[in-house]
């Protein structure tokens, strides 16, 4: 299971501004902050309710068919699990590392 992380940093060239020059970006989630301390409790938590019940007055709405899908704010990879289990292509994006881990250590056999 291959989760992208909480910093990525990367190189941006304005196309439309041909002066520029080349700036290094990094992109922070401040909100995250308090989840590291708890993700054990909270992956547990994720994991003790079912994507089926989560979603249960909405599962009618999702396609049969395979799509590509972005969980983002995986949180424990529980959806993301279940989404890539039916099928579809999933992308998820967990900003806590603790949070990714988990998911990686729990559904890491599936191709997320």
């Amino acid at each position: 299971m291959a989760l992208i992380g909480q910093k990525q940093s990367r190189a941006v060239q304005c196309k439309h501004m041909p002066n520029s020059c080349s700036t290094s970006m990094t992109t922070t989630v401040p909100g995250a902050a308090g989840y590291s301390a708890n993700a054990t409790a909270l992956a547990s938590q994720y994991e003790s309710i079912t994507f089926a019940e989560v979603y249960r007055d909405l599962i009618h709405l999702f396609p049969a068919q395979p799509v590509a899908v972005v969980d983002i704010g995986a949180g424990s990879g529980r959806d993301a699990a279940a989404l890539a289990r039916c099928g579809h292509q999933v992308v998820a994006v967990e900003p806590t590392l603790e949070l990714r881990r988990a998911g990686q250590r729990l559904h890491g056999a599936l191709r997320i």
